[in-house]
């Protein structure tokens, strides 16, 4: 019906093919383009700032609060947090599919309800909505000279950072390096000592000398007069001024200035960033849920030249750009899609010999392309990534299948002798069914995919949805288009090419004319050898699912993202000034690694920050670590892989930082979202409670990983042993002499690090930004144990005590920070993964956990990529056994029969022989692109089949003896399954080799697909006459239930 329409509208159809481009091409530009479909797992954060606090007091005081508060939130999957020196930060992780701005609201609710019971001191909570690869997109660089790291950081705090955070689609602007302006009160110890004053009184007189308070309205006759008390002081000399008390016997007061210092000056240098070697201020970028990469980094980068306030002298310039792989990753894969379509085109034209067909034929692509596009931008609602762009480049060569065997037909027809548009309705007739079932097939195998469960779903629906969309436009296409094109071109005969282009096509069609002769001779001695040639292919299918668990596997395949990290980490409380001394020992070894020329950037960033939030974006635990981020020139203009630029940079650097630590990362986005946040692709979490047990145990487990070949850069994320100050207070005797628990702790703060937890304000006149007022002693009282003991108390009646009489210092350890999950403590044991596939290097992880004891109350999982790799090949594994019935009962609804469809299924596990072979001869591990990659090849490898057999049925309806029917059948369709074939094959081929930037991504599944209907076609051209014989003269026993007697006379002749 349809192609009889369209042969009587053709004009109608050329309209509808123009409207197809034309809105194929709106719909592109219109689609937004990111490197992955939306897999966001919607996350929120909530944190708590407590300055001066411990990790063990902030988890008591305040973590726990945030849990029990957050758990509540509904949707919650699980809650994870971390405790570190002055901050909270809880995450708690949604379920797929979850309004992550309902979640945030919700979330915000339940910690308002509690923020009474944080702790006096603790600040206002922040709530911030993530997921789960929540990580910079871009990083800006802010360097220049002329100014110092105080004004850099006032620069980006005040002036940069609120300007990018405006921009659409930004979630936070966080800053690492520079020097944040304090306004200091330093203290002389012994002069407040003599006047019988702590700290603690310096601070309290700069509270009540230094505030802002409305004093409210006054009416004098008829006017109304708002009445302000200047309360705040506008100078910072000015605070000298500040009378802390009255002198004896009512003398002369004691002012600030007579006790203490006062200095516009910085906060101490806890974070120290570099940038290519020169001393900078960075800031990261991260975008919210949901936003397009790409458009988000243009607009931050649009923005920068209309940033206002930046001085003459300072740059501010992009030094990581997350958007710049995801451009090459399209590029490949549209560019691999060209390839394909060029090649599959050339196939065309080798076959048929004329270059009108040709056109006719590869017409396919782009009007099917086009409409792809415009059912993903209006029904999908994707975007252009590189799985909707693989599934493309995936179904380039299989989107001229139908049109091939539809076109192939008509020139049967018309070589009978037929009038072109006779020719055109019976050929395309003729095929119609078989041309639909096969495509339907193909489809089919896609829809089990709805049915995954986690990333996998995510990932694969966009590429089903893609290929779903290009099959199905193709096979309008080919009903409509090509019957229409066929009469049209009425010069397209294959004999007249044969003789227009001479000698070489002549040889060329002998050729063909050879492969068809020894083709049949071959399938003539196959029918003769039936039991050698299945007892062969069985063989060879029980090799290939010997060798299966043997060619390793992992949860996605590693690319080249052109960067990689390396953490540093020193002694436990070394200071960030020693810290910093390692990473120019890191720099100088990766430029001298690495050649000057393969590195495009190298930002280091040592330390942390204290204030302002630093804490809760660094990947650095405490001033002992660094972290050294470099950036590589691209893959093409580089003699080697981000992999081996690692192995470089540690052979490098090996024995020249004895007592330091070094661990490597290669990867950026991509790796994170496949670690789903995870350092590493292998994650060991060790949930417990206590700490000791957990050291013990942790420290068991890191052995077994480090024993393990192919596990590299073991860590743990749990520091336990940073030195710490504990001051044990004797709270009786404290009493005894009018002092509380909390004035002797807060007495000790103020004095060694100041009033960080209730600071006082201090707003600049000239710009309004405010700034922190902070009394502490000054450095010479406050740089040894016996300075923290001799730190003065005062009692309630004016006597000066010092520490030690009421409290006993002792030197103890602690953990630089305790992470949390499922509300309980937990312990990261972490490493990545190098010269082994991750299947086998976890496999063997496992063996050896299952041996340990484990004390009581702790449990033991592995996390990261594994996890996710184990639950998602449990999916795909289902969801092909749901392809495979679908398929079956496709085929048996087209063939009206349980037997033919029976027989067309052997196409699939003589895939497999291809598969396994191609996966191992590549040294490609099995993943879950090569799982997608294997259903994928469920649906192409039955077309061949189902042509042969629907073929075969017909002659042998036509009375002709089985053996001979499909003798006949392999013979006339060989042609048409060798054009699709090498169509399909050829299509694929550019993928699967992979020859560009981002284009591992796909190469897995691309092997798979090839190998698998390389294998299939050779064999489906042999096994599947066999079985056809033999189960055709078997009769309708058990394969068809459902067939009348006639038929059965029929086939059993």
């Amino acid at each position: 019906m349809l192609t009889k329409t369209a042969l009587n509208n053709p004009v109608m159809i050329l309209m509808l093919a123009v409207a197809v481009v034309v809105l194929g091409y709106v719909s592109v530009t219109r689609i937004p383009v990111d490197l992955f479909p939306d897999i966001t797992m919607p996350m929120v954060l909530v944190g708590v700032m407590y300055p001066g606090a411990g990790p063990k007091d902030i988890e008591a005081s305040i973590t726990e609060q945030l849990e029990r508060a957050v758990s509540s939130v509904p949707g919650v999957s699980y809650i994870e947090s971390t405790s570190r020196q002055g901050i909270s930060t809880v995450r708690a992780n949604f379920a797929w599919g979850t309004d992550i701005d309902v979640a945030a609201s919700d979330a915000i609710q339940r910690v308002q309800q509690m923020m009474n019971a944080l702790p006096t001191g603790a600040l206002s909570p922040f709530v911030i909505k993530m997921d789960v690869s929540n990580f910079a997109i871009v990083g800006l660089n802010l360097y220049g000279e002329g100014i110092d790291e105080r004004a850099m950081y006032d620069l980006a705090y005040n002036v940069i950072q609120p300007q990018l955070e405006r921009v659409p689609g930004v979630s936070t602007a966080s800053i690492s390096g520079g020097l944040t302006r304090q306004i200091q009160i330093i203290a002389d110890r012994d002069a407040l000592a003599s006047r019988n004053l702590t700290a603690q009184d310096v601070v309290n007189a700069l509270s009540a000398a230094n505030f802002l308070l409305p004093s409210g309205m006054l009416k004098v006759g008829d006017v109304d007069f708002n009445v302000f008390a200047i309360t705040q002081i506008s100078d910072v000399d000015m605070l000298g001024d500040v009378v802390i008390r009255k002198g004896p016997g009512g003398n002369s007061p004691i002012f600030v200035r007579d006790v203490a210092k006062v200095i516009d000056g910085a906060e101490d240098k806890t974070n120290i960033v570099r940038i290519n070697g020169v001393p900078g201020v960075s800031l990261w970028v991260r975008k919210q849920p949901g936003a397009n990469t790409i458009k988000v980094v243009q607009d931050v980068l649009a923005e920068i030249p209309k940033i206002r306030g930046i001085p003459p002298g300072m740059t501010l310039e992009p030094a990581f750009d997350q958007s710049t792989y995801i451009r090459q990753s399209i590029n490949s894969l549209l560019n691999e899609a060209l390839m394909g379509g060029l090649l599959a085109m050339a196939v065309i034209f080798l076959f048929l010999r004329s270059f009108s067909s040709t056109f006719i034929i590869s017409l396919a692509i782009p009007l099917s392309i086009a409409a792809t596009f415009i059912l993903l931008y209006f029904v999908g609602g994707q975007s252009l990534n590189t799985f909707t762009l693989g599934g493309l480049a995936l179904g380039v060569g299989r989107l001229v299948d139908d049109s091939i065997v539809v076109l192939e037909n008509i020139f049967r027809h018309r070589s009978m002798g037929k009038s072109g548009r006779q020719a055109a309705y019976d050929g395309a007739k003729e095929v119609a069914m078989p041309v639909l079932a096969s495509t339907i097939a193909t489809i089919a195998v896609f829809f089990p995919v709805i049915f995954l469960v986690g990333i996998a779903k995510l990932l694969f629906i966009p590429l089903t949805l893609t290929i779903v969309f290009a099959l199905a436009a193709s096979y309008l296409v080919a009903m409509a288009v090509i019957p229409p094109l066929s009469v049209r071109f009425k010069m397209s005969s294959l004999d007249a090419s044969t003789r227009k282009l001479g000698p070489i096509m002549g040889a060329w069609q002998a050729a063909l004319d050879w492969t068809g002769e020894f083709y049949e001779k071959a399938l003539r001695w196959g029918l003769n050898h039936k039991v050698f040639v299945v007892t062969l292919v069985a063989l060879l299918f029980s090799g290939a699912m010997f060798m299966l668990p043997r060619i390793g596997t992992e949860f996605f395949p590693a690319t080249d993202e052109s960067q990689f990290w390396i953490s540093i980490r020193g002694p436990l409380g070394t200071r960030v000034e020693r810290t910093v001394e390692s990473v120019y020992v890191v720099e100088e070894a990766i430029t001298a690694a690495l050649g000057k020329e393969n590195v495009s950037s190298i930002v280091s960033d040592a330390g942390i920050r204290q204030s302002s939030g630093g804490s809760m974006w660094s990947r650095n635990p405490g001033p002992h670590a660094a972290n050294v981020r470099v950036r590589l020139v691209p893959p093409a203009d580089r003699p080697f892989s981000d992999k081996e630029a690692v192995e470089l940079v540690r052979k490098e650097l090996a024995g020249k930082l004895p007592g330091v630590r070094l661990f490597f990362d290669a990867g950026g986005m991509q790796r994170r979202i496949m670690n789903f946040g995870s350092e590493a692709p292998l994650d060991i979490e060790i949930v417990g409670h206590d700490l000791e047990q957990a050291r013990l145990l942790h420290g068991q487990i890191r052995e077994i990983v480090e024993s393990i070949p192919g596990a590299v850069d073991v860590r743990v994320s749990r520091e336990d042993d940073y030195p710490e100050l504990d001051i044990a207070i004797d709270r009786e005797k404290a009493a005894r002499l009018g002092l509380s628990t909390r004035e002797v702790a807060q007495g000790v703060l103020t004095s060694v690090a100041g009033n960080l937890n209730i600071p006082g304000i201090y707003s600049d006149p000239v710009t309004g930004h405010e700034y922190h007022i902070i009394v502490r002693f000054q450095e010479q009282d406050r740089n040894d144990l016996y300075d923290l003991e001799d730190v003065p108390l005062v009692t309630t009646d004016g006597q000066v005590l010092t520490l030690r009489t009421v409290a006993d210092v002792v030197p103890a350890a602690g953990p630089v920070q305790i992470d949390k999950k499922y509300m309980d403590r937990v312990v990261h044991v972490t490493a990545n993964v190098f010269g082994r596939s991750l299947g086998d290097v976890a496999a063997d992880v496992e063996e050896k956990l299952a041996d340990i004891v484990l004390p009581e109350g702790f449990t033991v999982r592995l996390g990261g990529e594994r996890s996710q790799q184990q639950e998602s090949f449990m999916g795909l594994f289902m969801a092909m056994i749901l392809a495979l019935m679908l398929v079956y009962m496709t085929m048996a609804s087209q063939f009206k029969s349980l037997r033919e469809p029976f027989i067309v299924m052997f196409s699939v596990p003589m895939g497999m022989i291809g598969v396994v072979a191609a996966l191992w001869l590549t040294s490609t591990p099995l993943s879950v692109n090569a799982f997608m990659g294997i259903i994928m090849m469920v649906g192409i490898v039955v077309s061949n089949g189902i042509l042969l057999v629907d073929f075969a049925n017909n002659l042998a309806d036509e009375g002709l003896d089985v053996t001979e029917a499909v003798v006949q059948a392999g013979r006339i369709r060989l042609r048409p399954i060798l054009m699709t074939t090498a169509t399909s094959l050829l299509g694929l081929l550019p993928m699967a080799v992979g020859i560009g930037e981002g284009s591992e991504t796909n190469v897995p599944l691309a092997r798979a697909v090839v190998g698998g209907l390389t294998a299939s076609t050779v064999f489906t051209l042999v096994l599947v006459p066999i079985l056809y014989v033999v189960f055709r003269k078997r009769g309708p026993k058990f394969t068809d239930p459902i067939v009348t007697s006639e038929s059965t006379a029929k086939d059993t002749n």
